[in-house]
């Protein structure tokens, strides 16, 4: 993950030492280790004012089997619950509000995604993940899958794009609104494509695998990852 705030370029992460995999993140090429041995990862990365906001997971303590949803902030470690398993994956401020979006599983690893409005969990659907957060003048948007649909949520309703896949990630531009992800081709993979207010734009031949997983404009350019 990765945010920009002037000439300051911030990345989150981790770091696999082949023993440990630990929650980081980098100002300007600088590491700031967040967590020490054990398993923990940050997957989205957002600045309130001069506070610096990582998302992800942390597995443990030893034992006891849980991966917990956890966030940092300044580098102090906070869990919105010590008995959630799950990940927070996207992390975006409107104004004084802090939207995380995820996903839970209980013990039978049944997964449903939840966005955390200013630490409060709201349920979007089971099964399912949240996997991207975005911001329109008009909306807010969470993006993931709903079971093998790929799906995006807004304040007042859901649309799934197609009939399988996953939706991985957003990029908005004026009122033009695109969505990243793939989708299951007739030869059965996953084909890498793009949506532009709703409608697809494959970014590969149907065959072999492949998926985007970020989304970026840029002028008139449009940039997909993956």
């Amino acid at each position: 993950s990765i945010t920009v705030s002037g000439t300051d370029v911030y990345v989150g992460g981790y770091i696999n030492d082949g023993l440990n995999i630990e929650a980081a993140y980098w100002k300007n090429g600088q590491q700031i280790q967040l967590e020490g041995p054990g398993v923990s990862h940050v997957f989205g990365i957002a600045l309130n004012g001069t506070d610096i906001y990582c998302v992800g997971d942390l597995y443990g303590p030893q034992g006891n089997g849980q991966d917990s949803v956890t966030y940092w902030v300044n580098g102090t470690r906070m869990h919105y619950s010590p008995n959630t398993n799950g990940q927070a994956t996207s992390i975006m401020f409107a104004g004084s509000e802090m939207y995380v979006g995820g996903q839970v599983w209980d013990l039978s690893g049944n997964d449903t995604a939840v966005v955390w409005k200013n630490g409060v969990q709201n349920w979007y659907g089971t099964p399912g993940g949240i996997y991207a957060l975005g911001l329109s003048p008009t909306d807010t948007f969470a993006v993931g899958n709903l079971g093998t649909l790929p799906t995006y949520w807004t304040h007042t309703n859901f649309l799934q794009l197609a009939s399988s896949g996953y939706g991985t990630s957003i990029a908005i531009s004026g009122s033009d609104i695109y969505i990243g992800g793939d989708t299951l081709n007739i030869g059965g993979t996953n084909q890498a494509v793009y949506w532009k207010n709703n409608i697809m734009i494959p970014l590969k031949s149907q065959y072999g695998f492949s998926s985007v997983l970020g989304m970026a404009v840029a002028g008139t350019d449009i940039y997909a990852v993956g």
